[in-house]
């Protein structure tokens, strides 16, 4: 025992007789490793597509950090978001994006973010993914409707006349009051698509195309419809930007369904020409029954975007677009409104050859987190009258969070957390909202992703993205009960020292406004009629 004990207390010399050498001190200053908070692809998938040539990774860290990003894709933009209510110190978001070029099919793969403090201490990010095969890049068309020139005139008063009210499912003791006013609003702000003036015959198709489920891994199930005007006609002439449509809360534009006042705006753009793209939602369309990804930010413009690129890269509508890559205009609203700011951030970052030439967006979260915030201090009764809770109701705004937003963040991304623990029904569990709001350490993963899907927090990198050179033009209506006008009210000072911003104050806020939030405090009315609103605005304006 006292051999070996001896042995292990300093004899230096081996059984050859040599010395074993002193171990290697560690090297100064070990980078600390900081977790990933999400990516595309996720970190460990082994199922990316490799002819989906992008990454994103994010990540908590400090306004200090100075950053390299390095690995096997090119280095692209970094932003930088402002972050709080965490229940550690960092106080930054970092999303950096990547753009890859030539991924081998069965390769494997890495990200490595390193980060330097002013002090000098040192932290380390690192993702790590494999491809799978290719899959066959062409679109598959899985129905197809034509709606002859003749006929495209008459769809939007049939929506209003029919559809409408039955999609804002209001009480029936309102009923009779709010479709007087939805016409009062219709004669004065709807002109253009009522007189709608088509100059060709429609198809509209709801295609499957190559993309990536949330986590990244590769997927041919998500669905869309492509639009496009009848080629053949003798004074036809290609536009030259095609038109991205971002859809608002449940609808399905591939569905090609004439009650769904997407799939109809579609139809019109594309009656004047435009070739036009309507993606589906993960959730929605051929992959019903998932989670959706609501307002994530990052995985709704990704698919987006690869069904942007798969249309231009299909000689099926070579003829719709014309012989050079048009540029793009990108419409949503709601929902739409923040993916629409979405996918214009991952195209500025990662498809610089497709010139995005505008951007309208109307009534999106665009603070996502305060928005998210107000309904859970309303559900603990602190609301205090803030701009962001004060008209969340039980019936309408805390059922949206907890049946449309948690549900998507919660399976794809919010690490540690079950559906089950923080809902009780439609509503909020009470022991999630005094967690949430207490800032305890368990909630840190989903506040960080809502602040990601957030785009009034950015401190840094917009100039990054300048090039683009995109014009905004952004709707809200001061009468909106379900999405407070504060989010876009936040929005324009953080992106106007950067880029054409018209904030359309004028729009959606007429008297007959003022009387629909006067006669009912029912909470989705001027929220929707601003939204045809906007789009009579653009339709007359890309006429």
């Amino acid at each position: 025992m006292l051999c070996v004990a001896l042995t292990g207390c300093g004899d230096s010399s081996n059984d050859d007789g040599g010395m074993v050498p002193e171990p290697e001190p560690p090297p100064e200053n070990t980078p600390s490793s900081i977790e990933l908070l999400d990516a595309q692809p996720a970190d460990g998938v082994t199922q990316a597509d490799p002819g989906i040539a992008d990454v994103t990774l994010s990540h908590f860290g400090y306004t200090d950090f100075a950053i390299d990003v390095s690995g096997d894709c090119a280095d692209g933009s970094t932003l930088v978001r402002s972050t709080e209510d965490l229940s550690v110190d960092f106080d930054a978001l970092f999303e950096h994006s990547q753009v890859c070029d030539g991924l081998a099919d069965n390769g494997s793969y890495q990200s490595l973010v390193r980060a330097t403090r002013d002090d000098g201490d040192t932290f380390e990010v690192r993702l790590v993914f494999a491809t799978a095969i290719a899959s066959a890049p062409a679109l598959q068309v899985q129905d197809s409707v034509t709606t002859p020139r003749e006929s495209v005139a008459d769809l939007i008063q049939t929506f209003l006349d029919e559809s409408l009210i039955d999609d804002l499912n209001v009480p029936d003791s309102v009923a009779a009051v709010v479709q007087s006013l939805v016409q009062a609003v219709a004669e004065s702000a709807y002109g253009e698509l009522l007189d709608a003036d088509p100059l060709f015959g429609v198809t509209a198709q709801r295609v499957t195309y190559a993309s990536r489920r949330p986590d990244g891994s590769a997927s041919s199930q998500l669905t869309g419809l492509v639009a496009y005007p009848d080629t053949t006609a003798a004074d036809f002439q290609p536009r030259d930007s095609l038109i991205v449509l971002s859809h608002s809360t449940g609808v399905t534009p591939s569905d090609l369904d004439v009650t769904d006042a997407w799939y109809l705006v579609a139809t019109l753009f594309a009656s004047r020409g435009y070739l036009v793209i309507a993606p589906d939602n993960w959730g929605r369309g051929g992959t019903s029954g998932e989670p959706e990804t609501f307002l994530m930010a990052r995985q709704t413009a990704a698919t987006s975007l690869d069904l942007v690129r798969a249309v231009l890269g299909d000689p099926a509508y070579d003829a719709a677009r014309g012989p050079a890559v048009p540029s793009a205009t990108i419409v949503g609203y709601s929902q739409g409104g923040h993916t629409a700011v979405a996918l214009w951030q991952a195209m500025a970052a990662q498809a610089p050859d497709i010139a995005v030439s505008g951007v309208y967006a109307g009534a999106g979260p665009y603070n996502l987190y305060a928005t998210a915030r107000g309904v859970v201090e309303h559900a603990n009764g602190s609301c205090n009258d803030g701009v962001y809770c004060r008209y969340v109701t039980d019936e309408t705004t805390v059922p949206f969070l907890a049946e449309r937003v948690l549900p998507g963040y919660i399976a794809y991304a919010a690490d540690g957390l079950v559906l089950d623990n923080v809902l009780d029904g439609e509503m909020l569990n009470e022991g999630f909202v005094a967690g949430f709001l207490r800032n305890e350490p368990a909630f840190d993963d989903l506040k960080g992703l809502l602040q990601q899907s957030s785009f009034t927090n950015v401190a840094a990198g917009l100039d990054l993205l300048t090039g683009a050179g995109t014009r905004f033009s952004l709707f809200h209506s001061a009468f909106d009960r379900l999405v407070p006008v504060a989010n876009t009210e936040e929005l324009v000072p953080v992106i106007e020292p950067y880029f054409e911003v018209d904030f359309r104050t004028d729009a959606c806020n007429s008297d007959a406004y003022a009387a629909i939030f006067n006669a009912t405090d029912y909470v989705g009315i001027s929220h929707a009629l601003c939204g045809l609103e906007m789009l009579n605005d653009v339709f007359g304006e890309l006429r």
